[in-house]
């Protein structure tokens, strides 16, 4: 059998077609006359929705002046101290997202004045803490996004449930599609597999606050992750044989 793999990686490809010729049918992998076989193509797909276990809170804090070093470190000041306040919940991942420099002009086109923005980035798989957290910094920050993601861990699962379910509906269609043309005999010359993963959207929670002032009262955060889906795509190819196809008319 010939495996050819497309971006998925070739563990995941080998592990389907180990499924496959664990199935009865292929236990005979050799026809009697390869060079006369007919081929034959076919693909399956299954998908499944899984629950997303990753919650991910983007908070922003800016300052308006002329002293870009001292607005800098303004900004650095509170993005620390919202790191430090992170670093010591349990469960949570945080880092600084950035931090940008941009000049406001007047009505001639010339610099007025500047603003720094900064952001960090919070991550869980524990939302009520992650929400609750988000939600006390939001007094001093600013929340510009909240999403949901599915692990690496959780999507390998779901992965490797559809791996099986394609085996076996190749399996059935490789069977049923030989039947009807005829052929005594057949085996799956190569397979492709490709697996696709459908992003939730973000929620962008920036509007939320007033005017895009910084919010002085803490923020209620959703904590319902929604799902993602998870897809799997293979198409086959089989070598036929054994008796003449059925011509169609």
């Amino acid at each position: 059998m010939k495996i050819r793999v497309l971006p998925t990686g070739s563990a995941l490809v080998a592990t389907l077609a180990i499924a496959l010729l664990c199935s009865p049918a292929q236990a005979q992998l050799f026809l009697p006359n390869p060079a006369a076989a007919t081929t034959i193509s076919l693909d399956a797909q299954s998908s499944v929705e899984v629950d997303n276990d990753r919650m991910h809170v983007t908070l922003g804090t800016s300052e308006d002046g002329e002293d870009t070093r001292a607005l800098t470190q303004r900004v650095l000041a509170r993005l620390n101290e919202a790191l430090a306040q992170a670093q010591k919940t349990s469960g949570i991942e945080a880092r600084l997202g950035g931090v940008t420099t941009q000049p406001i002009y007047d009505a001639k086109g010339k610099t007025q004045r500047w603003t720094v923005s900064g952001s960090i980035v919070l991550q869980s798989r524990n939302f009520t803490e992650l929400g609750a957290l988000s939600s006390e910094l939001s007094r001093e920050m600013r929340i510009q996004s909240v999403d949901f993601s599915l692990s690496s861990a959780a999507h390998d699962k779901a992965r490797d449930r559809l791996i099986t379910e394609l085996a076996q509906s190749v399996e059935q269609k490789a069977r049923a599609t030989a039947a009807a043309f005829g052929f005594a005999q057949y085996r799956i010359q190569t397979l492709a597999l490709d697996q696709s993963q459908a992003m939730p959207r973000p929620m962008r929670a920036l509007a939320m606050a007033k005017g895009g002032d910084m919010a002085s009262e803490s923020m209620p955060l959703p904590t319902e992750g929604g799902t993602t889906t998870v897809t799997l795509h293979v198409t086959a190819t089989l070598l036929a044989d054994g008796k003449a196809p059925v011509r169609l008319r």
